[in-house]
């Protein structure tokens, strides 16, 4: 307690105590707010953290998807690209769906085999793509079958008929060493398709 100027024990007022107490509760409302705006402040940082975490989220789907699109496209650039498929007739939306596939097919399994278009084009001339697989008028000897793609001999071609007629891979691979061998003159349509790609 404090003391008047006679040294006597001054009493307390009343209206003291209470500003000590205001003052008291000003200091604790002070610190309640701090804190508080502590708390806000650490909800939007952890909020903040999660908006990054969600945005690297993102960014790692973007970059998966641009990555799948890259595929996509060097998909696209790997496709083959058919030449001779729409022309040389006026064809029913079917029967150009297998022209096409046939010719695609053709350049799939030559590869980057030189004479590709050759064989495009032979296959063409003797089957129609595909179109017309078999043949049983005009062979010689009588009674021989021209069948498959590229429309291999019964008689002349015996063991490549029996094991490839139809299965445009097989025929594809025995056709790319028949001229590989200098053979290809076996095929009637040889002299027809030879210009451009006269390769002998």
């Amino acid at each position: 307690m404090n003391r008047n100027k006679k040294g006597q024990f001054a009493k307390e007022e009343p209206y003291s105590r209470l500003a000590s107490l205001c003052g008291f509760i000003v200091i604790v409302a002070g610190i309640s707010l701090i804190g508080l705006n502590l708390c806000r402040q650490n909800k939007k940082i952890e909020q903040v953290e999660i908006r990054q975490e969600q945005q690297i989220v993102e960014i790692k789907e973007v970059k998966e998807e641009v990555k799948e699109v890259k595929e996509e496209v060097k998909e696209v650039k790997k496709d083959v690209k058919i030449k001779y498929a729409y022309i040389n007739g006026n064809w029913s939306e079917e029967q150009l769906k297998v022209r096409v596939e046939t010719e695609k097919r053709i350049r799939e399994i030559a590869g980057d085999y030189k004479y590709v278009d050759y064989l495009v084009k032979l296959c063409d001339c003797e089957s129609m793509l595909g179109l017309k697989l078999k043949n049983e008028q005009g062979n010689y000897p009588a009674g021989s079958v021209d069948e498959g793609y590229f429309q291999w001999n019964s008689h002349w071609q015996k063991d490549i008929n029996e094991r490839c007629k139809y299965n445009l891979e097989c025929e594809v691979r025995e056709a790319i060493k028949k001229i590989d061998s200098g053979g290809q003159g076996i095929w009637v349509c040889d002299k027809h398709v030879r210009g451009t790609d006269n390769f002998r």
